[in-house]
């Protein structure tokens, strides 16, 4: 069974089993092979602060006339402002945007949806990612889950625009096309799910609200479709929760090491 650790500095490693699984195993070696090659990026949304935000709102505006200043950061303001960077990744991606601009899109991007849960807070996930376009499509008989349980791994999304039920939950259903990506790709990327209460997704309600704002699109890509692709992509679980406690509530997290068991 593939398994590997992951560890933060002074704390407690948590152990991850990844599901035996031919994509399991894929990932597996897919996240391997790229620790061998960089060291990951971890960035702990503790740290994303309104100021902080400013920070990067300052050199958006410099940069690219974004105007990204706000008072506050609720999903209202975030979702509004996430459509900047819909219009100019969504399509592309980040492999076409200037390298100089790398790191700041990356902060915003990441800043933008920690924000919406408030600030001085750590969110759902602990986020491991290489930005590289490294990965293989994802299997046609793939299962997402309706429910993500504290301890859960999650694929991370290989698309700047959001699953189906992103878009629901965001009531953001304007520029669908590029707002709504299905998740049809694995990239390398170790997502923990730390939020102790469950998620609970429910499909019908999706397709409903999307048969309501954009019929147009549900006829197009089909019902099916989106159905299918409304729920999280669990990959595996962390075996030592209390120890994922103990992270979940440390008050700064740096990525110390990920080590892997074959």
């Amino acid at each position: 069974m593939p398994e590997m650790t992951v560890a933060f500095k002074d704390l407690p490693a948590l152990n991850l089993v990844i599901d035996n699984t031919d994509l399991g195993r894929n990932y597996y070696e897919l996240v391997k092979k790229n620790y061998k090659k960089q060291k990951p990026v971890f960035r702990d949304s503790a740290k994303c602060t309104i100021d902080y935000m400013h920070q990067l709102a300052d050199q958006a505006q410099k940069e690219l006339g974004w105007e990204w200043h706000a008072d506050q950061y609720n999903l209202d303001v975030t979702t509004h402002l996430h459509t900047n960077l819909v219009e100019l990744l969504g399509t592309s991606g980040f492999e076409h945007v200037p390298e100089h601009l790398d790191s700041m899109l990356h902060d915003m991007h990441f800043c933008l949806h920690a924000l919406e849960h408030g600030t001085n807070t750590r969110t759902s996930w602990l986020q491991i990612e290489w930005f590289n376009t490294d990965g293989f499509e994802l299997p046609t008989d793939f299962e997402f889950q309706t429910q993500v349980e504290f301890g859960d791994l999650k694929l991370q999304n290989p698309y700047v625009g959001h699953p189906p039920q992103q878009v629901f939950a965001e009531g953001d259903f304007d520029n669908i096309d590029s707002t709504c990506k299905f998740h049809d790709r694995v990239i390398p990327g170790v997502m923990i799910y730390i939020q102790h209460s469950p998620t609970i997704i429910d499909r019908d309600k999706v397709l409903s609200a999307f048969q309501k704002h954009t019929p147009e699109f549900v006829n197009r890509v089909g019902a099916d479709t989106i159905k299918y692709y409304t729920g999280a992509p669990v990959i595996g679980h962390v075996k030592n929760l209390d120890d994922l406690c103990i992270v979940q509530e440390a008050p700064l997290l740096e990525l110390d090491y990920i080590w892997f068991k074959t």
